[in-house]
């Protein structure tokens, strides 16, 4: 056995904690390894050791060696923030305490004591963060104990790979070469892709790593479900007003976590996490359930996963925050809601139930629609035959710029040539050229971070400043605290775009699964109070939906011509691209995934836009991108100008379209950040920053930007390849016949299925909106007298008509009565209430034209009186019509703006 192999302290310890006295395959395969002073690369899920796998030979050879007997730093355990509170941590102190290797944690939130005390007497093993191995390389005691370092580990590397947090660490280590001579490494990664390429990015150019792979041997029991909703699903849609599909799937997650001893229930977005708590704690007002995401403060999260583990709760309604790291004890089953979207996030979710190494994994997944189900089947089909390739960002710049800094306040005698040959050792810097590294440093210079004189690279008065503001390379977005004011606790954070586009006092939100009014604002604080209503507007944080890989998409398609589920005359698949129209609407299917198909829409948005002289609204998902064109342009357009494609052209007009676009300026914005031309703290101003971009068009700062959106949000390699093995055959449908399911599907989830026909789905859905907006309550008041008329729901409305005979009537919503009584009869008005006065004022106006049909539409979400006197003056046939136009006005205001060029 290979424990056998270890010291007696640690075969005692292993003894004593009879859990560990077996080792798992991982352990097996990985030990030798080590012990033999490999580089190792280990990945296997979850529950599979690789944290001890690691640990223990190195703790043996540091009692072999008597490293623990000296001083400074001989381990660096370095891991992603959050999984700095794992269970394991505590088992790894009290491993080292037992065999008298100190070891200590060290990150953002540790106190200045502590840092004090650990600079002046360092741990043998310090566990520690990406960003916080930058300041420790840069402070002159901790310093000089790093250059002691034998072993470094990266735990998760997978989480930090694809990222700039990666290259960052890899220069990080490079440097940590410089100070401590060459170390050993040992990487631990769960399940993914090309394990080779990760493996380079982990062992540096020019050095051998070792690859103990075992992630296909776990087993798991998968299934999903497609909704077939009955008459009680129907009964609780109406109740929840939800569509009858969604009623489904929390009808039967429900069923699940009744029959089980606790379940996880994962959701790709933190909206969708929301939604679905308020509606189960709508449902069952008291069921043991709660809602679990990074937006939420850490008390709410620490508080939901005690009671997890402790058996307070059934259940976990979670993002990406429960995949791994944190241990809850051990989970029954695992609800996907909705397909995840790629096969490594439905192994690390899935994961999460049954995670040892003799235990099935369980999970089920919800669909909603026909896309929805043939992507997660394709997903749990391919499980055990492909994974995701890792997509690491090649020598980015403006983490270049970050890392010279760095280097320059390590070392104080620094020549380009010495800066260039040890950052060219960092796999991900392995094709820096030289040209690349005297542009950054002709930029740094013209900056005033560093003089460059005579091949010398020297630091400046900005360089400390500068370098402590960019320890992070996650951009800093302004965040506001929600505080429950009458307990006086933190609830979670917003971020400042949704605060300032949706917040005022009195309005509603949804966080933690519940609903809460905004009673106070001030600084960078939101306070709230609990209210029963569950509508609100959805937070919206950064972060998009994962990504469909393009070999999913293709599976897809493949899949789609043998689904019994799709009636239709033409099946759009992985070989054919289809094109329909409905109205104003284009629909383009093409089974390529999200980059390629985000990739196809810029362009042709681009050429299309430039030939008819108008911009054009472009949505996109991983099976079909859907135009909506100008008032009388040929709905050809979109299918010639894709014909007249070459690839080579793709790169180009992506360059040339996307510099004026939002997403450019904003992706700009935090990269001048990172190279200092803006100072951290700087308000986003679009003029400024477009100018800035217009100045510095051939700069570093400029390429950057375009490396980081190419590499995250587009696909230029798979655009080509569909434009040169596809660019010729193009079929297009008859445009006299009704949208097609599939063009349908496309259309309602993007939320543009109020101009065509609606099916019976959304007939469905229009009843529900109808309905809660004939619930919402308004106060009356005369602003010819300024006397009260009183309360009236939107369905007991009657044809309102004051004392006086005026029908100059203004109305707000039943929360803002007290302050409306008020400002009626006030000459002097403050902010808040001058704003209601116009609010009055100005849906009296409406209601003089237009009657009971006023308050009917300023009863939506994000329906103001501009927007209502806009879907007012177009004159609706019927109710229909006007349903449909006030829907879409609401989802215009619900869906977040990254969709739309």
């Amino acid at each position: 056995m290979v424990f056998e192999s270890l010291g007696k302290e640690l075969k005692k310890w292993l003894y004593e904690h009879k859990e560990y006295l077996e080792p798992t395959l991982a352990q097996d395969m990985a030990v030798p390894l080590i012990m033999k002073g490999k580089n190792v690369l280990i990945s296997a899920p979850t529950g599979y050791g690789k944290t001890l796998a690691a640990i223990l030979p190195l703790f043996n050879d540091m009692i072999k060696k008597k490293l623990n007997e000296q001083k400074g730093i001989q381990l660096l355990y370095i891991c992603p923030l959050k999984s700095l509170n794992r269970d394991i941590f505590k088992r790894v102190v009290e491993l080292g305490t037992h065999v008298w290797i100190e070891t200590d944690i060290r990150h953002g939130d540790t106190s200045q004591r502590m840092r004090t005390l650990q600079s002046k007497m360092p741990p043998h093993c310090m566990i520690t963060t990406p960003e916080t191995l930058q300041a420790m390389l840069c402070g002159k005691n901790l310093r000089n104990h790093l250059s002691n370092v034998k072993y470094v580990i990266i735990d998760e590397i997978h989480e930090i790979f694809g990222s700039k947090r990666g290259s960052q660490l890899s220069l990080a280590l490079e440097r940590l070469v410089e100070l401590a001579g060459d170390f050993q490494r040992i990487g631990l990664s769960a399940t993914i892709g090309d394990m080779d390429f990760v493996s380079k990015f982990l062992s540096g150019v020019g050095r051998n790593c070792e690859i103990v792979d075992i992630g296909g041997k776990k087993k798991y029991e998968i299934s999903v479900e497609y909704p077939e909703p009955t008459a009680p699903d129907a009964s609780l849609a109406k109740l929840l007003m939800v569509p009858k599909n969604v009623a489904y799937c929390m009808r039967r997650m429900k069923e699940l976590i009744d029959s089980s001893r606790n379940c996880i229930i994962f959701t790709n977005t933190r909206q969708m996490a929301e939604v679905l708590g308020s509606r189960f704690k709508k449902w069952v007002p008291d069921y043991p359930i709660e809602v679990h995401h990074g937006s939420l403060s850490k008390e709410v999260r620490i508080d939901a996963e005690n009671k997890f583990k402790g058996g307070e709760l059934k259940a976990v309604i979670a993002t990406s925050s429960l995949e791994l790291g944190i241990d809850i004890g051990d989970v029954d089953i695992v609800i996907q809601y909705s397909s995840p979207r790629q096969i490594t996030k439905l192994i690390q979710r899935v994961g999460r139930s049954a995670h040892t190494v003799s235990g099935i994994s369980k999970g089920v997944v919800f669909c909603l629609d026909i896309d929805d189900y043939l992507e997660a089947k394709a997903i749990v089909d391919m499980l055990q035959i492909w994974i995701e390739k890792p997509n690491m960002p090649e020598k980015p710049f403006d983490v270049l710029c970050n890392q010279i800094m760095a280097f320059c306040l390590q070392e104080y005698d620094l020549t380009a040539n010495r800066i260039f040959e040890v950052f060219k050792r960092a796999y991900p810097y392995r094709n820096l050229s030289k040209e690349d590294m005297d542009e950054i440093l002709e930029l740094m210079d013209e900056l005033r971070l560093i003089f460059t004189r005579d091949g010398k690279v020297i630091k400046t008065r900005k360089a400390y400043k500068y370098f402590f503001e960019n320890l992070s390379v996650i951009p800093d977005e302004k965040t506001f605290f929600v505080i429950d004011k009458e307990l006086n606790k933190r609830i979670g954070i917003l971020h400042q775009e949704f605060v300032v586009e949706n917040l005022k006092l009195g309005a509603h939100f949804l966080m933690k699964g519940e609903a809460w009014r905004v009673v106070e604002m001030e600084d960078n604080k939101v306070f709230v109070h609990s209210v029963k209503e569950i509508e609100g507007a959805v937070p919206s944080w950064e972060g998009e939906l994962i990504p469909v890989p393009m070999e999913i998409a293709e599976v897809v398609g493949k899949m789609r011509r043998k689904s019994r589920l799709l009636k239709q005359s033409f099946i759009p698949d992985n070989k054919n691209i289809v094109i329909e129209y409905a109205g104003p609407y284009v629909v383009m299917h093409s089974c390529f995934g999200s980059k390629v198909n985000q990739t196809i829409a810029k362009v042709l948005a681009a050429v299309v836009s430039s030939r008819i002289g108008t911009s054009i609204a472009v949505r996109t998902d991983p099976y079909r991108i859907i135009f909506r064109l100008p008032v009388f342009t040929r709905r050809e357009i979109i299918s010639e100008e894709f014909l007249k494609l070459k690839p080579e052209w793709i790169r180009g007009l992506l360059e040339q379209s996307l510099k004026n676009t939002s997403l450019f300026r904003y992706r700009f914005f935090h990269v001048a950040k990172r190279f200092s031309l803006l100072n951290k703290d700087a308000v986003f101003n679009t003029n400024r920053v477009q100018y800035l971009i217009d100045v510095m068009s051939d700069s570093p700062v400029v390429k950057e930007t375009f490396n980081e959106l190419f590499r995250e949000k587009l696909d230029i390699e798979g655009t080509e390849n569909v434009v040169k093995n596809l660019g010729k055959s193009v079929n297009l449908s008859d445009s006299d016949k009704p949208i097609s399911p599939l063009g349908m599907v496309g259309l309602e989830t993007s939320g543009m299925a109020s101009f065509v026909q609606p099916k019976e789905s959304f007939r469905e859905l229009m009843e529900i909106i109808r309905e809660r907006l004939l619930k919402k309550k308004f106060y009356f008041v005369c602003l010819h007298c300024n006397k009260p008329i009183g309360s009236f729901s939107v369905k007991n409305l009657p044809d309102l008509k004051c004392e006086c005979g005026a029908k100059l009537i203004g109305f707000v919503p039943e929360k803002d009565k007290t302050v409306a009584r008020k400002v009626v009869n006030k000459k002097k008005l403050s902010g808040d209430e001058r704003r209601v006065m116009n609010y009055i004022k100005k849906t009296a106006e409406l209601y003089l034209y237009y009657g009971n049909k006023a308050p009917f539409v300023l009863a939506a979400y994000g329906i103001g009186p501009e927007t209502a006197r806009r879907i007012l003056s177009i004159g609706h046939v019927s109710e229909e019509e006007l349903l449909m136009d006030i829907i879409d006005a609401e989802r215009n205001f619900l869906r977040t703006r990254q969709f739309w060029n």
